[in-house]
């Protein structure tokens, strides 16, 4: 019977530590499958940051089952995009959009989208970001400016990422026109300049 009591004793220290074990297991693996995220580089940003310079918007190709810049971009969109950097100060991106289902939405380096409007939101066409680096990472607290101005304040959480410009080019009547307006839309970096002497 003491043996027994033994035996008994050693297998529940024993079932212990494979719990311990187990659970110490469970919680590293929960770990590592949050920090994933956080620590690989973006494959969709490192795709499209091989397109084009930073600050500089490109128009992409027309996407096609044999040739698309990023999994799952749909055939009947045409897209332009602006890899931007504000470390060196504000990025301005300016377009016109054709129509109320044209969108333009930012993106941080992990892919997390930050911001977007589409021209259902706006009272013009004509739009111009103002992309900052915002304290709180928090955007205004309107879609689009409603005074007089075409330029809104954005300020993002990301110093880098994507810029997308996303037309619907179904009707291939207009293809002409949004081809135009895509090529038109700029980014560029507004330089910061020293305070007058006063």
């Amino acid at each position: 019977m003491n043996s027994f009591l033994r035996l008994l004793r050693k297998l529940r220290v024993n079932v212990l530590w494979l719990a311990a074990a187990v659970l110490a297991g469970l919680l590293l693996h929960i770990g590592a499958v949050l920090a994933i995220t956080h620590l690989s580089p973006n494959p969709a940003v490192a795709a499209l940051s091989k397109l084009g310079a930073a600050n500089e918007m490109v128009v992409l190709p027309p996407v096609t089952a044999g040739h698309q810049p990023l999994p799952f971009m749909s055939p009947a969109e045409r897209y332009a995009m602006c890899r931007f950097d504000l470390r060196k100060g504000p990025v301005a991106l300016h377009a016109v959009l054709g129509g109320d289902n044209w969108t333009i939405a930012v993106y941080g380096p992990t892919g997390a989208n930050e911001y977007a409007v589409a021209g259902a939101d706006l009272e013009r066409r004509e739009v111009e970001l103002l992309l900052a680096a915002g304290s709180d990472g928090q955007g205004p607290s309107l879609p689009i400016a409603r005074d007089a101005s075409v330029t809104t304040a954005v300020g993002l959480a990301s110093r880098i990422g994507i810029a997308i410009i996303s037309a619907p080019a179904a009707r291939s009547a207009e293809g002409d026109v949004i081809e135009r307006l895509l090529s038109q839309a700029s980014c560029t970096q507004r330089t910061r300049t020293a305070a007058p002497a006063g």
